[in-house]
């Protein structure tokens, strides 16, 4: 009979999540387990940030949008308005004639 030619090697994953670091080596040497962990949350803070500064550019992009839509509507206004003078000033004169 054949002996197997490769060996079982048991892999020591006592870490479920797969950090590059373990709670023994945290305890071995905790300045580096927190440069880690500072690390960690300064790539969060980044990625948040920039999730929050697309978040904002798209807020302006569509508020941009409704101060045209609303800056027509008010040239607009004022141009009826200034027809309605002036058709309520011919009336006024037309009165003042009879």
């Amino acid at each position: 009979m054949a002996r197997p030619t490769t060996k079982n090697i048991e892999i020591e994953n006592s870490n479920p999540i797969g950090l590059p670091i373990t709670f023994s080596q945290f305890v071995k040497n905790p300045l580096m387990g927190l440069l880690f962990i500072g690390i960690l949350l300064l790539f969060y803070l980044v990625y948040d940030m920039k999730s929050t500064i697309n978040r904002q550019e798209y807020q302006i992009q569509k508020l941009e949008t409704e101060v045209r839509e609303n800056s027509r509507t008010i040239a607009e206004l004022k141009q009826e308005n200034g027809s309605l003078k002036a058709e309520l000033q011919t009336r006024k004169e037309l009165n003042n004639i009879r």
